[in-house]
């Protein structure tokens, strides 16, 4: 949200910075709640998705921006993912088989 309200290049490069650290605080959560609740071979086959999601939106995401970008203001670039965050919560939430 503060990268879609920024009006400056500093305020968007601030809120960049505060978004990254906060994605990368999240890192060793999951890493330790992965480890903690899977056994072995789940593990593995978990973290191969998580690497690939991982390594598949930091492929896509920039030329989807710059997509987006061309099209429409900067804003909707970030407000993107709000819904894309309600739907992951939506399936967290669900409970597992």
């Amino acid at each position: 949200m503060l990268r879609a309200k920024a009006r400056s290049v500093t305020k968007l490069v601030i809120s960049q910075v505060l978004h990254g650290l906060g994605g990368g605080g999240l890192a060793a959560p999951i890493q330790v709640l992965v480890d903690e609740g899977f056994r072995s071979g789940d593990r593995s086959r978990l973290q191969k998705y998580l690497a690939i999601v991982a390594k598949s939106s930091g492929t896509f995401r920039p030329a989807a921006d710059g997509y987006l970008a061309q099209f429409a203001d900067r804003q909707p670039v970030f407000l993107i993912n709000i819904p894309i965050a309600i739907v992951a919560l939506h399936f967290q939430l669900k409970p597992a088989p």
